[in-house]
């Protein structure tokens, strides 16, 4: 199995912190993490004196060599915060949805209850705050979250993470002008930065709304060298509900790319039929749709949980895309679409990020 190795190149900037993802290489290397040395407890020791790229490092192949490790987990995402890599530090949540959940469906619950044990003995510390409140941020428990936040603002002012997420907090929190006020800092601070952007066109498009200004921080994200499946996701949202599909479309499909760890084929999807899936995070479902020149073809999803935030993409036959949506119905995708060439397409159906579990029904009327 290939690792992602421990050699990293840093962008520095700012007090010698890195806040670019796009700046980090990843080095191949099968015989990085081959050795017997305990990787989470030097990872460990690395997040401690601050050298957050080799304590990311460490902590990957604490997660190579077992990707159960839950500690190993919640060290890489610390670490990756700290060093302003927010957009890699949500993908690991993912990773734990996809790897961990399935076998420990409690995983976000034992992190989160771990850091209250933690900072009960050692409140101010800064990496457990960060940590911590990232944590509450992920599973939507803003005020909590808020709470955490503010604590390390009292001691670090200018912290670029505390900055960023009480900034995103507030928005969810419809405090906007506090929102406002806390991305503004940011700006000033650093203004070419792809993760901060990326921050910025999350909470303008999932807290706000605002699709205009969710647009302009996602594109200076992704000028910025950012390209991750969340990102892909809010720009095909902007620009889906700007009124400009066919650009929005492309997005999506690379959305569903970015999620995908595994493809499973379905049956058909015939007219006038509904299927049930369990959907299992980093899955994406393949069904061929047999269409009639000139029909209006009309795919819903539905679900009984939150836990499913379904995105699609039709294609043709030659691979062309079509059609997709994400958040036809609340959480959940569907189109509608006069198809004007008869032929078999295929419809792709996966999870916003990759993470969605649970029972979800594919209607085609």
């Amino acid at each position: 199995m290939k690792t992602w190795g421990r050699l990293f190149v840093f962008c520095l900037i700012c007090c010698g912190v890195c806040l670019n993802s796009s700046a980090i290489i990843f080095a191949q290397n099968d015989n990085a993490c081959d050795t017997d040395t305990d990787f989470l407890k030097t990872g460990q020791a690395l997040l401690k004196a601050a050298d957050y790229e080799n304590a990311i490092a460490d902590f990957t192949c604490a997660i190579e060599a077992d990707k159960l490790n839950i500690g190993a987990y919640r060290g890489r995402i610390e670490a990756l915060l700290l060093a302003g890599i927010y957009s890699e530090a949500l993908r690991n949540y993912t990773e734990i949805a996809i790897h961990v959940i399935p076998e420990t469906p409690n995983a976000v619950e034992q992190i989160i209850d771990a850091y209250r044990t933690t900072l009960d003995s050692d409140p101010e510390n800064i990496i457990l705050l960060t940590g911590y409140s990232f944590a509450l941020w992920w599973v939507s428990d803003y005020e909590a979250a808020l709470i955490e936040i503010e604590k390390i603002l009292a001691v670090e002012p200018d912290n670029f993470y505390a900055l960023m997420f009480h900034g995103s907090t507030s928005f969810f929190l419809e405090d906007f002008e506090t929102g406002e006020r806390d991305f503004a800092r940011v700006l000033e601070l650093v203004p070419e930065n792809a993760d901060i952007h990326f921050v910025l066109a999350d909470a303008y498009t999932y807290a706000v709304g605002d699709m205009e200004k969710a647009l302009e921080h996602g594109l200076l994200a992704s000028e910025l060298g950012l390209d991750t499946a969340r990102l892909n996701a809010i720009l095909g949202t902007a620009y889906f509900y700007l009124g400009d599909e066919a650009t929005a479309i492309p997005y999506f499909a690379r959305h569903i790319e970015r999620a995908t760890v595994e493809t499973i084929e379905q049956a058909d999807l015939e007219k006038e039929q509904a299927i049930t899936l369990n959907m299992i995070p980093g899955q994406t479902y393949r069904f061929l749709v047999e269409v009639a020149a000139d029909e209006t073809l009309k795919i819903s999803t539905t679900s009984d949980t939150d836990a499913v935030d379904t995105i699609m993409v039709l294609l043709a036959a030659d691979g062309t895309l079509v059609t997709g949506n994400d958040d036809s119905v609340e959480l959940n995708a569907g189109f509608e679409k006069v198809i004007e060439e008869v032929g078999i397409y295929t419809l792709l159906l996966s999870s916003f990020e990759g993470a969605g579990t649970g029972e979800v029904n594919i209607i085609r009327q």
